[in-house]
């Protein structure tokens, strides 16, 4: 096993010990928290109905957003004389099983195996444990 991880377990098993040794501590921290994060849900509510800062809740920016599609349906032809456009996009795809037979039919070495080698990166998903957040 990984060292790492079983440090990690064991730091694990001594958070649950110390809860069960202290279940009445433990319920009452967690219905503090419970009431902390329902408040700080209500005022985060407020304050940006408000469009302001207030003590914690800082807002950061603001901005107009056009909902061009609309402004596009409503405007019709005069779409253009407010500054509308219409422009290509070129989105490059690739049929991964066609791509990976090609690449491994080529011997090694060839053009397609090092352009292969310049493109491929691999990608690992974890799932692991939450952080453990206190007030």
């Amino acid at each position: 096993m990984i060292n790492e991880v079983l440090q990690l377990q064991e730091a694990e098993a001594a958070i649950k010990q110390h809860i069960t040794q202290n279940e009445a501590w433990y319920q009452e921290l967690r219905r503090l928290v419970e009431i902390r994060n329902s408040r700080m849900e209500q005022a985060d509510k407020v304050v940006r109905a408000s469009g302001t800062s207030e003590g914690p809740f800082m807002k950061l920016s603001e901005s107009i957003k056009v909902d061009v599609d609309k402004l596009h349906d409503l405007m019709g032809d005069a779409f253009n004389a407010v500054g509308g456009y219409t422009e290509e996009v070129t989105i490059y795809k690739i049929d991964r099983d066609r791509f990976f037979a090609s690449v491994e039919r080529e011997p090694e070495g060839s053009d397609l195996r090092r352009v292969a080698e310049m493109v491929l990166t691999r990608e690992q998903r974890y799932k692991r444990m939450s952080v453990y957040q206190l007030p």
